[in-house]
This record gives structure tokens, C-alpha cells and sequence, in this order.
């Protein structure tokens, strides 16, 4: 799991600083819903996978700068 640092702690079971802006990866549920609770992540992160979106959206983009230059 993963979840977007929204203040800036010291995680008292690891001892590393986690700075707000980073991602903080864990596999402990529990523990990412105590620093969720106490304000230092945001929701969890879903990972879209990259060669679904790119190919996806690479056509549309040409596409759409075909149909503008004509």
C-alpha cells in the first residue's frame, strides 16, 4: 500500500523522517490507518499500470492534433 505524506513525522517504529510530498509505502494496514487518523497520510495510492493509460491516450492525442492542423 502506499499513501501520500501530508505532514512531515518520524515513524516511531522504523525511525525514518518522512517528508511531506513523498509517498510512504508499507504493508501494515493497521499502522497506515493510525498515521491516516493522526493527520500524516492522505488516502491510499492506487497505481494505474503505465501501458494501459499510454495506450489509451497516445491515439486520442494524435487524433485530436490531426483533426486541429486541417
Amino acid at each position: 500500500m502506499m499513501y501520500l505524506v501530508e505532514n512531515t513525522f518520524i515513524d516511531k517504529e522504523t525511525k525514518e523522517l518522512h517528508e511531506k510530498g513523498t509517498i510512504y509505502k508499507t504493508d501494515k494496514e493497521e499502522r497506515a490507518e493510525e498515521l491516516r487518523e493522526g493527520g500524516f497520510l492522505g488516502a491510499e495510492l492506487v497505481v494505474k499500470e503505465e501501458n494501459e493509460s499510454s495506450e489509451e491516450e497516445t491515439p486520442k492525442k494524435e487524433e485530436e492534433s490531426k483533426g486541429k492542423k486541417k
